[in-house]
């Protein structure tokens, strides 16, 4: 790549998930809507991790995407916690859990 190309540019790659909501993700839903002309007028959005929360804020924002999507389907990783080997400094189940109630307020 040369040093001109955009890819590499810092400020090409700077970017927040309220504009990928605001632009990329309607980008997207109307780009699949042109391409399937005559077989949906409406798509199912089934994002992944972060993408989720660009999709919220699309959802949120008001680009029309209403009247364009049936639904968000939100998809994040699965883990399973080991209590050994967790950062917290605590490691019994009533303390994280106060924890993340007290996160929730």
């Amino acid at each position: 790549m040369s040093s001109t190309d955009p890819l590499t540019s810092a400020q090409y790659w700077d970017y927040s998930f309220e504009e990928i909501g605001t632009f990329d993700i309607p980008a997207f839903v109307d780009a699949i809507i042109a391409a399937r002309v005559g077989a949906c007028n409406k798509v199912t959005l089934i994002p992944h991790s972060d993408s989720v929360n660009a999709s919220l804020i699309a959802a949120k924002s008001t680009t029309g995407l209403s009247n364009k999507v049936n639904g968000i389907t939100g998809m994040g990783p699965c883990i399973q916690l080991d209590l050994d080997t967790l950062f917290l400094p605590f490691k019994d189940t009533a303390s994280i859990t106060a924890v993340y109630n007290f996160m929730a307020e």
